[in-house]
């Protein structure tokens, strides 16, 4: 029986000694877990940073191209309306003197037709003058005529008193 308990007790102090070698083996596994977790966390945070450092550079590269194109728009747009307003003021001015060529040509032809009819009523003035000159010297004849006649009446009225007395 002594020998039965030895080999019992050689086989627990044998498991025992596996146990411990089990446990040294499970702690050192854990202690490379934890230096590979560590390690994975290390690596995992450079990862991170690599990426947000790449993306931080995208982003800022993306930015930075919208201010360029927001740049180059509004360049653009003041281009445009300088433009607009070039073609405008040509075409106010080419109106400008579009109108001031038609006043200028309705200004003679109603200039002329005045004139033509101030000529006119010039003529038809001396035409008149003309006949009212015609008519005072008929008037001034038939005024000596009526004179003559007044006295021719006068001496026949003196001459028809003269013989009634």
């Amino acid at each position: 029986m002594k020998d039965n308990l030895l080999a019992i007790k050689k086989k627990f102090d044998d498991r025992c000694e596996e146990f411990k070698r089990q446990v040294t083996e499970f702690k050192n596994n854990n202690e490379a877990i934890d230096a590979l977790k560590k390690a994975h966390a290390k690596e995992l945070a450079s990862h991170v940073q690599a990426h947000n450092k790449q993306y931080n550079e995208l982003l800022q590269d993306k930015m930075d191209s919208e201010d360029a194109l927001k740049e180059q728009a509004a360049k653009e747009k003041a281009d445009v309306i300088e433009q607009w307003k070039q073609k405008l003021n040509k075409a106010v001015e080419e109106t400008k003197k579009a109108m001031e060529t038609q006043f200028a040509t309705k200004l003679k032809d109603v200039r002329a037709t005045y004139d033509n009819q101030i000529q006119s009523q010039h003529n038809t003035i001396e035409l008149l003058n003309e006949e009212i000159g015609g008519l005072q010297a008929e008037l001034k004849k038939q005024s000596l005529i009526m004179q003559g006649k007044d006295e021719d009446i006068a001496k026949r009225n003196g001459t028809i008193q003269d013989l009634e007395a």
